[in-house]
C-alpha cells in the first residue's frame, strides 16, 4: 500500500482546524474576584431567537438563555466570596456575540476576559477592573470600546480594527496607537502612561482627552492637526509630564526638537527649587538646555500655537519634566564606585559598560524626551552576579541617530550616562 505524504495529510490537518475555527461557536469567557456574597452580572446582545448557555463557574446549574437582538441583563447570585470564571457559549454557529459589558466595583473585580472567539462583538465594555492585559487582536467588528479603569498595561488591539468610540482612561498603557480607526470620533486616554500616541489619521476625532499622560508637545502637535473639533467639542490636552532625570553639572537637555510649531516658538519655564531659576543656573538655546549648579528644577513647555484658527480653545497642553542635577534626590556614591564607564561615545550601535567592582542591578535607555526605548537586566545578575570588570555590552544599533541617556541602577544608587548615537 502506498504510503501518503506526510506534508499533505499537515495540511489537511490545517485546513480542518481553520474551518472548524471559522464556523465555532461564540464563547466569552470572564473571571471576577468577589470580596463579600453578591450578584455577578452582565450585559449581552445576541441574535434574536438564539440560545446560548451560561456556566456561572460554581455549583449551580447552566443556564440556556433564548437570545432578542436586544441588550439582556443577566445576573447572578455568589453566596461564598471567592474567585469565579463565567463561560457564555453560543449552542450554534449562528448565536452571534454583538455587545457585551462586565464591570467590577460594590465587591466584585473583573480580573481577566477572554473575547477572542467572539468575533461579532461591535461594542465592549469592561471598565473597573483590575485587567493587566487585554488581547482584542481578533475582534475586528470593534466599533466601541470602554476600559476605563482597569489596570491595563498591555492592549492589543487588531491593526484593522475600525472604532468610533474609544475611553481606556486610568490605566497603565505607555504607548497607543489608533492610526487606522478613521471613523474615530471619541477618545479618551486620559490618566495613563503614555509615552507615544498615534492617531495621525484620525481625521474625524470631535472629543478628545489625553491628559496626565507623558507626551511631548511634538507629540500633541501632530495630534492637534488631525482634530477637526466644532462648536460642541470638548479637546483637553491638558498637563503632561515626562519622566524625570538625572544629569550631571554641565551636560545638556536636548528640547530642540520641542522649541516651535507652525511658526509659533515655544515658551520654556525653568524653576528650581520651586522657585524662578536665576540666569546663572542654566542657559537655553534652540531648546538645549544647559545646567551649571545642582539643584532640582522643573521645565515647563507651552505653545499658543496648536490652535491657532480653532473655533475653541479648550485646555492646551502644558509639558513639565523633573530634572535633578548632581547627586540631588540620589543617594551618595563614592569615587571608586563611579568608576563606571561607557564607551565608545560617540558609538556606531554598540556599548560597553564597565563597572568595576560596582554591582548593576539594571540598565534603561531613555531618549531626549525621557521615553524609555530599551532595557537591560544584565545575564551576570541572573546567574548570581560576582563584582568583574568584565563589564556589560548594549547594542543601539536599532536606535536613531541622537543623544540617549544610559540610566544604570546600582545598590549605592544610579547613575545616568549621556551618550551619543551616530
Amino acid at each position: 500500500m502506498k504510503t501518503q505524504n506526510p506534508k499533505f495529510i499537515i495540511l489537511i490537518i490545517c485546513f480542518l482546524a481553520f474551518s472548524f475555527n471559522a464556523v465555532a461557536q461564540e464563547i466569552i469567557q470572564f473571571t471576577t474576584t468577589f470580596t463579600w456574597a453578591t450578584y455577578g452580572e452582565f450585559t449581552i446582545t445576541a441574535t434574536s431567537g438564539k440560545q446560548f448557555t451560561v456556566d456561572w463557574g460554581d455549583d449551580s446549574d447552566i443556564e440556556t438563555i433564548t437570545g432578542t437582538d436586544y441588550y439582556q441583563e443577566i445576573k447572578h447570585y455568589y453566596t461564598t466570596p471567592g474567585d469565579y470564571t463565567v463561560i457564555i457559549t453560543g449552542t450554534t454557529i449562528d448565536c452571534l456575540f454583538t455587545t457585551f459589558s462586565v464591570s467590577g466595583g460594590y465587591g466584585r473585580w473583573l480580573t481577566h476576559l477572554e473575547v477572542s472567539k467572539s468575533p461579532s462583538l461591535q461594542y465592549l465594555s469592561c471598565s473597573n477592573g483590575k485587567l493587566n492585559t487585554l488581547d482584542l487582536s481578533n475582534n475586528i467588528a470593534l466599533r466601541t470600546l470602554y476600559c476605563n479603569k482597569s489596570d491595563l498595561y498591555t492592549l492589543i488591539l487588531n491593526s484593522y480594527v475600525t472604532l468610533n468610540s474609544f475611553r481606556c482612561y486610568g490605566n497603565q498603557l505607555n504607548s497607543l496607537s489608533l492610526k487606522n480607526s478613521t471613523t474615530l470620533k471619541i477618545l479618551n486616554c486620559s490618566d495613563n502612561q503614555l509615552n507615544n500616541l498615534y492617531v495621525s489619521s484620525n481625521n474625524e476625532l470631535e472629543n478628545f482627552y489625553c491628559q496626565n499622560n507623558k507626551l511631548p508637545l511634538s507629540n500633541l502637535y501632530e495630534i492637534s492637526k488631525t482634530l477637526k473639533p466644532n462648536s460642541e467639542s470638548e479637546i483637553v490636552l491638558g498637563e503632561q509630564r515626562l519622566t524625570s532625570r538625572t544629569i550631571e553639572v554641565g551636560e545638556q537637555v536636548d528640547f530642540s526638537a520641542e522649541k516651535e510649531f507652525g511658526g509659533f516658538a515655544t515658551v520654556f519655564t525653568i524653576e528650581k527649587d520651586n522657585l524662578p531659576a536665576q540666569e546663572s543656573d542654566y542657559t537655553i538655546t534652540g531648546g538645549i538646555i544647559t545646567f551649571f549648579t545642582e539643584g532640582k528644577y522643573r521645565v515647563r513647555m507651552c505653545n499658543s500655537g496648536f490652535f491657532e484658527g480653532w473655533p475653541i480653545l479648550i485646555s492646551p497642553a502644558n509639558v513639565f519634566v523633573e530634572i535633578n542635577v548632581g547627586n540631588v534626590g540620589i543617594e551618595t556614591i563614592t569615587k571608586d564606585e563611579l568608576r563606571i564607564t561607557v564607551y565608545p561615545n560617540p558609538t556606531m550601535g554598540e556599548l560597553r559598560i564597565t563597572n568595576y567592582e560596582l554591582r548593576i542591578d539594571n540598565i534603561e535607555i531613555f531618549d531626549v524626551y525621557g521615553r524609555k526605548v530599551g532595557a537591560k537586566f544584565p545575564s551576570n545578575v541572573l546567574e548570581g552576579w560576582q563584582p568583574q570588570a568584565a563589564g556589560v555590552v548594549l547594542n543601539i544599533s536599532h536606535l536613531s541617530t541622537g543623544i540617549y541617556f544610559i540610566k544604570i541602577t546600582t545598590k549605592q544608587g544610579v547613575i545616568t550616562k549621556k551618550v551619543i548615537k551616530n
